[in-house]
């Protein structure tokens, strides 16, 4: 006679992962309206044009603390190769820096909507580069054009944005909870 395999309180508990296929149901992520995207967009790009006026502020204000005239030099100089490497770097500290530390843009506080990877966790630190890289290329922002309600930068990533106040009920997936409130 067989015997059952005895039972193991110390076993961890086991869950089932599934991926973000089931789009718009009760248990699934609710992607964010090109409504939503578009008014991140207009938001974040308020915010991102802002950052420098906020970055020269604070190195003029450092200036008079701690000597830093190479550095304002440097931003009034009117050369080509300067101005998009600041353009970059602005690009990178504020979609990277953003998503990386709250997974959203000032845009996305305000319209409630997040970054999750495309099985609903959260995004790893290269998917969150390649978003902000992938934001660099010429006229990416008419890739939303045609229908589509996410860009290159979420195709190339492999994320997704969901609208945190779609259900006004739960507003996310039970399983989600956890990670995001």
């Amino acid at each position: 006679m067989p015997e059952e395999p005895e039972f193991n309180p110390y076993t961890p508990p086991v869950a089932e992962v599934l991926p973000a296929t089931n789009l718009g149901t009760d248990e699934g992520l609710v992607p964010a309206t090109n409504g939503k995207r578009f008014l991140n967009y207009v938001i974040d790009q308020v915010a991102f044009y802002s950052l420098p006026f906020g970055i020269g502020y604070a190195v003029m204000t450092l200036d008079q603390v701690v000597p830093a005239a190479w550095l304002l030099n440097w931003l009034e100089e009117d050369d080509l190769l300067a101005n998009i490497t600041f353009s970059i770097m602005i690009t990178i500290i504020y979609y990277f820096g953003m998503e990386a530390l709250c997974g959203r843009t000032l845009g996305k506080i305000v319209t409630g909507t997040k970054v999750v990877s495309l099985d609903g966790r959260k995004p790893t630190l290269g998917q969150l580069l390649g978003r902000s890289l992938s934001r660099l290329v010429p006229f990416e922002p008419f890739s939303f054009l045609g229908g589509s309600s996410s860009g290159w930068h979420d195709r190339w990533s492999k994320t997704l944005v969901i609208d945190l106040r779609a259900d006004p009920d739960d507003r996310l997936a039970p399983a989600l909870r956890k990670f995001y409130r």
